[in-house]
């Protein structure tokens, strides 16, 4: 079996009609990436027959959309329609959700449901031919950011285009226009050879070093500067935090924005792996800190150690009926 046919594109298929949009964005992904579709619709004990029609109509939608060279399976799922469909597609390249389940996935992915990167798709988004957008990243931390600057090169590889790597910053209170002033174009400086680093890390691993990336550091809130950019992308992609101890997982304000207002499509990818995330006096936003770090409280002069955490993801629900 090819790794198109075990790693396919999944879509999470909603009892109503609203999944046009859903349906073209992953029949154009499935076409970029060389892989199969599976339509998944969760439901309840007992509704296995309206599911079966549910998903017999997306089906032959989706095989219009995607073309003969698109390999295209159905699946149906017992439970909660974001959380039951998340559970059993650990194997796939990506989940597609319309816009409509932004509020679910957040509840599904807060308590702590971990997996594969996960697409959601404004209800009026359709595809371009050649499409000349960039690749947005917009990116948290840029002193560890490896893994999702990686990741957004070969995204943005295999769709032929360039990358756009954002990252904005500012402090909590009334401080922040005052370091603005007087640092702030230091601090952009600083962060951006980061940036610069941590690329040419990244093209060195992955042999990209043909994709056109443009890097931006810009002061002002992480959720309006990308909401403003992704106007003029073709994807938006965005890391995922690590879970806490109790193995929930804390989502921001900025990925909170983009999956209820972000005009084009945006992509959560994987949890950087390495320390967790801690949050530092006066900074608007968690930063990375590697394992058993100690550092200062400037306040109080209080000590505290970050340390990392590891987590086992829960069980998944029953298996799937393939129909």
């Amino acid at each position: 079996m090819t790794q198109a046919e075990t790693h396919p594109i999944v879509v999470a298929v909603p009892t109503d009609d609203d999944v046009d949009a859903v349906l073209h964005y992953a029949a154009a992904e499935a076409r970029v990436h060389g892989c199969g579709l599976r339509l998944v619709h969760a439901h309840s004990p007992g509704a296995g027959d309206h599911a079966d029609d549910v998903l017999r109509r997306a089906a032959a939608v989706t095989r219009l959309l995607a073309g003969p060279s698109v390999r295209i399976s159905v699946r149906r799922v017992i439970g909660a329609p974001v959380e039951a469909v998340l559970a059993t597609s650990g194997d796939a390249l990506a989940v597609v959700l319309r816009n409509r389940d932004s509020l679910h996935l957040l509840r599904t992915l807060t308590a702590g449901v971990t997996g594969p990167p996960v697409a959601r798709v404004p209800s009026d988004w359709s595809p371009r031919v050649r499409d000349p957008r960039p690749v947005l990243l917009g990116i948290e931390d840029p002193l560890h950011a490896t893994s999702t600057l990686s990741r957004a090169l070969e995204i943005a590889s295999i769709h032929r285009t360039g990358l756009q790597v954002m990252h904005a910053w500012h402090f909590a209170g009334r401080s922040d226009p005052v370091i603005d002033r007087q640092i702030g174009s230091e601090l952009s400086d600083s962060l951006t050879a980061a940036l610069r680093r941590g690329l040419e890390r990244c093209r060195q691993t992955t042999g990209l070093h043909d994709v056109p990336v443009e890097l931006e550091v810009r002061h002002g809130s992480a959720a309006e500067v990308l909401m403003h950019a992704a106007s003029e992308a073709q994807v938006l992609l965005l890391g995922r935090n690590c879970p806490s101890v109790d193995g929930s997982i804390h989502f921001g304000r900025t990925t909170r924005a983009a999956l209820h207002e972000s005009p084009c499509p945006v992509v959560l990818l994987a949890a950087e792996p390495g320390g967790c995330r801690v949050q530092l006096p006066g900074m608007a936003g968690p930063m990375h800190l590697p394992s058993r770090i100690r550092r200062t409280d400037a306040r109080g002069g209080r000590r505290a150690t970050a340390r990392s955490w590891s987590w086992t993801p829960p069980k998944a629900s029953p298996g799937p009926v393939d129909v």
